[in-house]
């Protein structure tokens, strides 16, 4: 979709990646809010996109998203997870979405519509379930 693009388009400032992402896995949605930060938070992210759905997504200064969280039905596309994360939830929480995502420095937390928390190594190991 190369249409035209209003000039206040909030999405003018994210990385191309961010932006094709968001097309990629969330197709249905628009980007309502861009908020971008001076200095990165400590997870890296440099821009909290909000999108018309009410999906948060915290981007880096690269594209690469940190957060993913989701409102009502929305829920996050499992195949924004690591193979072996997609995996893990469709073997043992089989039928459970995902709520939000988040990667820090050493770890991704995965919470299901259940509420439960599972954390996963950065390379996509099961640590444990945060309660």
């Amino acid at each position: 979709s190369d249409g035209a693009i209003p000039a206040n388009n909030p999405a003018d400032v994210l990385p191309y990646e961010a932006k094709k992402f968001i097309e990629e896995h969330f197709p249905g949605s628009s980007i309502i809010h861009v908020e971008n930060k001076t200095s990165p938070v400590t997870d890296g992210t440099v821009f909290e996109v909000e999108l018309s759905d009410k999906t948060d997504i915290d981007f880096d200064k690269d594209g690469a998203w940190r957060e993913i969280s989701t409102e009502g039905n929305v829920v996050v596309p499992t195949a924004v997870l690591p193979a072996s994360v997609q995996d893990y939830i469709k073997t043992n929480y089989a039928g459970q979405s995902i709520k939000s995502v988040d990667i820090d420095m050493d770890a991704m937390a995965v919470e299901l519509n259940n509420d439960q928390d599972l954390v996963f190594d950065l390379n996509g190991k099961f640590l444990r379930v945060d309660k």
